[in-house]
Order: C-alpha cells, then structure tokens, then sequence
C-alpha cells in the first residue's frame, strides 16, 4: 500500500512540474520577443538618427 501510495504522489508530482515547464516555456518565449522588438525598435532609431 505504502508504495503505491508514493507513486501516485510522485506522478501527480510529474504532472505539475511539466505544467510548471510550459509555464517557464511561455514565459521565456515572451521575453525573448520582447527584447527581438526592443532590437529592431533600437536599430530602427539608429538608422533613422543615422540617415
């Protein structure tokens, strides 16, 4: 009993942290287009001030 008990908890366990993995996923994806806009924004005022 004990140990099915404990794979049951480690399986909700696995459930969570790949929920908590698309999460970080998200997150990370979000912050990188973040600062892709910030490059272009940043290029484009260089050209501009440039030219």
């Amino acid at each position: 009993m004990c140990p099915k008990k404990k794979l049951e908890e480690k399986s909700k366990y696995d459930m969570e942290s790949t929920e908590k993995t698309k999460v970080d996923y998200f997150i990370y994806f979000l912050m990188v287009a973040v600062v892709l806009q910030l490059c272009v924004l940043i290029y484009r005022l260089v050209v501009l001030t440039s030219g």
